[in-house]
């Protein structure tokens, strides 16, 4: 992907007609100031990628819960409750937007996308079971089992401290979590427990693509950079994170895109140059298919 991309972004800022057809399709449907806002666009990312680069979309492939072996350790399991590792399943099988299987290897490729205007600085990394980093925790009478979807926000007293707002959703109430766990002296057994499930959930690379209507902007992260930078959150007391419903948010895009292996970032003028050109040949081949449909 990445070394396709460079050719692609390179080739069209050379004049390369072909790839300055594709960016000008991607512009288009994707990037302009009339089009960009729309939710439709995410899904258009995805079609042409895969088209593009001879990829699989979730809906070619049947989404099914893997084997609990295929994605932890037998000795991971043995942290979580049976129920935790079901909807690790249950969260694993709904990641990646694009699959690539190799089958003289019979493995499975799996890049997820995420797209935002520049005018948005939250990711949504997708469901993660939240509540699964919590049980299980050796702490007696865990105030915190009393966290529920349904009731996202508690305060209590333990041991003569006492926590106000601690929860889901906000990275306030997060950092009530966070500051209870390190009273009790637990950080290095949660982190290790969040980077358990991290890793089973989270197999797959990222592409982030931002809906810039004066530039492109692509970029191209690595799971293991992905996997750091959310336990460097963690550890700082869950900075610009959040969660909302079982999602996992993220609201400081450049900490992905500083670890990026792949940056593609290209003003418009510089790899279309002459957009009206492009546009005129996109018109015309259009016109072209037209006619040729109606001589039949």
């Amino acid at each position: 992907m990445k070394s396709a991309l460079e050719r692609v972004f390179s080739s069209a800022s050379r004049g390369d007609t072909l790839c300055q057809l594709i960016l000008m399709d991607f512009y288009l449907s994707i990037n302009h100031e009339n089009v960009h806002k729309d939710n439709s666009t995410g899904r258009k990312i995805e079609t042409k990628l895969s088209r593009l680069f001879a990829l699989s979309t979730g809906d070619d492939l049947p989404r099914e819960n893997p084997n609990i072996d295929v994605i932890m350790t037998p000795g991971d399991q043995e942290l979580f409750d049976d129920d935790i590792l079901t909807l690790v399943t249950n969260n694993y099988r709904e990641k990646g937007d694009l699959f690539f299987i190799n089958s003289q290897t019979n493995s499975l490729y799996k890049l997820s996308i995420k797209s935002l205007v520049p005018s948005n600085n939250e990711i949504n990394f997708g469901a993660f079971e939240f509540l699964s980093t919590i049980k299980g925790l050796p702490v007696l009478n865990n105030p915190l089992h009393n966290l529920q979807e349904r009731n996202r926000s508690i305060s209590f007293d333990y041991y003569g401290t006492r926590y106000e707002n601690v929860g889901l959703g906000s990275a306030a109430k997060l950092r009530g979590v966070w500051s209870f766990i390190q009273n009790i002296g637990l950080e290095d057994e949660y982190l290790n427990r969040f980077k358990i499930l991290l890793k089973a959930v989270y197999k797959d690379d990222f592409l982030i693509y931002i809906k810039d209507p004066d530039s492109f902007k692509i970029y191209l992260l690595k799971n293991e950079d992905f996997i750091e930078v959310m336990l460097d959150k963690v550890r700082s007391g869950f900075t610009h994170m959040r969660v909302e419903g079982n999602g996992l948010r993220v609201s400081n895009l450049s900490s992905f895109t500083n670890k990026a292996i792949g940056r593609f970032v290209y003003r418009l003028d510089s790899v279309l140059p002459d957009k009206q050109d492009i546009i005129n040949i996109l018109v015309s081949t259009q016109s072209q298919k037209v006619n040729q449909f109606l001589s039949l």
